[in-house]
């Protein structure tokens, strides 16, 4: 596995899947499906930093690495199943967990550290999880 590529996550409802993509590719990002997960990005061309872009400032889009989507997607929960994330700052494990068993479903994400909670709770409330 190629460790310098940058992946994301589109976190938008998939009805809006295609805006969000045209306007990353309108700020001249460029970029190709992740072949493991539908919902996931390879990052080809970033003509300034991803997170400053207009689908990140609006929550629509998760900078993530390959690694930290991997285990979520390989304990594959079903929509409507209970979820235990033992250290789950900053939540990007998380976040995908919650994608994954749905509305239906339930994660409870515990965090040790304070320090850490802290950004847990600014990750979920970014991202409305």
């Amino acid at each position: 596995m190629n460790t310098d590529l940058r992946t994301f996550r589109l976190v938008c409802p998939p009805k809006d899947v295609e805006a969000v993509e045209e306007l990353l590719r309108a700020q001249g990002f460029e970029f190709r499906p992740e072949p493991f997960y539908s919902m996931a990005r390879i990052l080809e061309k970033e003509p300034f930093p991803l997170g400053e872009s207009v689908a990140a400032r609006f929550g629509r889009i998760y900078i993530q690495d390959r690694s930290s989507m991997l285990p979520p997607l390989m304990l594959a929960p079903e929509k409507g199943e209970v979820v235990l994330d033992m250290c789950a700052a900053p939540g990007s494990k998380t976040g995908l967990l919650a994608r994954l068993v749905g509305r239906d479903g339930f994660v409870l994400a515990s965090e040790p550290s304070s320090d850490r909670l802290a950004l847990l709770r600014q990750t979920f409330a970014r991202y409305r999880l």
